[in-house]
């Protein structure tokens, strides 16, 4: 097992956090997401990238979709930026709205929500999708994305069903970074979420479970943590019977440099080329915490974006400017 030092780092910074909880190991389970907060882009109120009166606007839904998109709201992640989770939001032509699924730990600060999704958020904001988050997984200390991942893909159930209710778009992409990428092949696997997604893009998802000493530590302290060990119960389910699910595309992005998922090749999955494209996307700048980075690393970001452009997964021959 390794032991960087960015991952000493990140103990260190959560340890001193718990503390004011009485949770002293907390950090061990927060490594898996990371603490340290990429650069911030410019912060704009949630809501205010709204591009016109929603296909399924109040007046003309249903209340059945009603109950669906109040459902949805109530899981939806605060302090965000660049219009995510605006509900008034409209697709554009050929665009499916894009549930954003974090990782272990979540946002906790604002702050923090603002450096994970901010630069993620404003380039796909400009390609004109309507974005979405939520918050699963919140433990009765109110730390996120900690309980069991199966409860978490239940949630996203619920989320996807409010967007797709509050859109009038019959499929949703979802991009799932850290364990939020376990969040969403459990959803499309044990709750029928095939149907409703096209897309599926993983940044960094501990497929095979992630062996570190400091994720052996936190098994100890949380579910979630717990059920992303190798060869975990969760995870040998989770991945029976193959690692694809019909009618969904699969972009799976890797970085070399990852000592959080480790061996990093764990973030790949295995299935027909002509649906599944995995890819290492190495990280030039900040390469002692990559995987904390990931969503900010501004080559994963034109590789999602190559993603949800294309017929099929990314195609595996793309390669983003300064690769």
């Amino acid at each position: 097992m390794r032991h960087d030092r960015g991952n000493s780092i990140l103990f260190r910074t959560r340890l001193r956090g718990a503390a004011t909880r009485s949770v002293t190991l907390v950090a061990a389970a927060g490594v898996l997401a990371g603490a340290a907060a990429a650069p911030a882009a410019a912060a704009a109120p949630a809501g205010s990238g709204g591009s016109g009166s929603s296909a399924a606007a109040a007046g003309s839904r249903t209340a059945a979709q009603e109950r669906a998109v109040a459902a949805a709201r109530k899981l939806e992640l605060k302090g965000l930026i660049n219009g995510i989770n605006d509900w008034s939001c409209t697709p554009g032509g050929g665009q499916q709205p894009v549930v954003l699924v974090h990782g272990t730990f979540g946002f906790k600060k604002p702050t923090q929500a603002a450096d994970r999704w901010s630069v993620m958020g404003k380039a796909l904001k400009e390609e004109g999708y309507c974005l979405f988050a939520l918050e699963y997984g919140t433990d009765w200390l109110g730390t996120m994305g900690v309980t069991d991942i199966r409860g978490s893909a239940r949630q996203l159930s619920t989320f996807v069903t409010g967007v797709k209710a509050a859109t009038g778009a019959a499929k949703v992409d979802l991009v799932g970074y850290s364990q939020g990428g376990l969040v969403a092949r459990s959803y499309l696997k044990d709750e029928k979420g095939a149907a409703s997604v096209d897309d599926f893009i993983g940044l960094g998802a501990p497929n095979r479970g992630t062996d570190t000493w400091l994720a052996w530590l936190g098994s100890f302290l949380y579910t979630a943590v717990n059920q992303m060990l190798p060869d975990s119960s969760f995870l040998q389910k989770l991945n029976q019977g193959g690692d694809l699910v019909p009618g969904v595309n699969y972009t799976m992005l890797a970085a070399p440099e990852d000592e959080v998922v480790s061996p990093y090749t764990s973030a790949h999955l295995s299935g027909p080329a002509a649906r599944l494209t995995n890819a290492d996307v190495p990280d030039h700048t900040n390469p002692e915490e990559p995987h904390t980075a990931f969503c900010a690393n501004p080559l994963a970001v034109e590789w999602v974006k190559e993603a949800l452009r294309s017929p099929g997964p990314a195609h595996p021959d793309f390669r983003p400017s300064g690769s």
